[in-house]
């Protein structure tokens, strides 16, 4: 299952996050309590299934949340003060 354009969608199970990245579609919003919040590509390197796991999975998401949506124009609306990925540049064409 992925976003429809524009849409963002919480990522709450280990399925729908590989889903999300299996689609190759789109982009992963990550939240956490203790750094900034990140926006990366849904194939970024960086972005670990073992860190979705720890995160949402195994701690309910307390400290964070993974975010699927297709439109970079719509995360960059709702998560406002989002940084960019170092690694996989989603700003660039």
């Amino acid at each position: 299952m992925t976003a429809n354009a524009g849409e963002i969608r919480e990522l709450r199970t280990l399925e729908e996050f590989q889903a999300a990245v299996a689609s190759g579609v789109g982009f992963l919003v990550v939240t956490d309590r203790s750094t900034p919040t990140h926006v990366h590509r849904v194939k970024c390197p960086a972005v670990q299934v073992q860190h979705f796991v720890t995160k949402v999975v195994t701690n309910g998401a307390k400290r964070g949340r993974y975010y699927h949506c297709t439109s970079l124009e719509a995360v960059q609306t709702r998560f406002r003060s989002a940084r960019f990925c170092g690694v996989c540049h989603p700003e660039r064409p």
